[in-house]
């Protein structure tokens, strides 16, 4: 949908969910179901507007079930996609070019949801620290060209803030600054 003209066009794949834009909305990915009986089954694709054609990233012909893919994050500046899949029972995160060429694990300690910054120059994501049972998140920043990545606490987990129990805090309440701004 052209948002300045309201005129919509479509569909652009068959069969296929849309995701985010990426380099500089060049392309845009999605999942591809390949099997209209399982809708667990397909895999990641990336639509180009300039060629109007669509192309693979992930093809898992032997097991392609887009349940162990949980998130596609493609750059908005360049070709470069983080993805998270799962890996011994665990989210990693992945790297590729926009072809899905190129893959390379980025994380062994877990990795899941990440999200860029406007200008591509890094991305963030969540990894649990927790090693038992429930989940301790924490947030992480990777670099790009170099992939380095560091925690956004100094030292974990000891450095992550505490806060009050929710029983000691004020409710807010809305009804009045609504009543009190009219």
């Amino acid at each position: 949908m052209d948002m300045k003209t309201d005129s919509v066009e479509g569909p652009l794949v068959p069969f296929t969910d849309t995701g985010q834009l990426g380099d500089d909305e060049k392309y845009i990915t999605g999942v591809k179901w390949t099997s209209q009986t399982d809708t667990m089954n397909g895999n990641y694709i990336r639509y180009d507007f300039a060629t109007k054609q669509w192309h693979w990233i992930t093809h898992e012909p032997n097991a392609p079930e887009i349940q162990a893919y949980f998130f596609l994050s493609p750059s908005p500046t360049s070709t470069t996609i983080v993805y998270s899949n799962r890996v011994d029972n665990a989210q990693q995160l992945f790297v590729t070019d926009s072809s899905g060429n190129g893959v390379r694990q980025l994380t062994k300690l877990g990795g899941e949801d990440p999200f860029w910054s406007p200008d591509g120059s890094y991305f963030t994501f969540s990894r649990d620290i927790h090693k038992g049972d429930g989940a301790h998140y924490i947030m992480m920043k990777c670099t790009v060209p170099d992939f380095k990545i560091t925690p956004l606490w100094p030292d974990l987990p000891d450095s992550v803030p505490t806060f009050p129990p929710l029983s000691t805090q004020h409710p807010i309440d809305l009804y009045s600054i609504v009543q009190q701004n009219k």
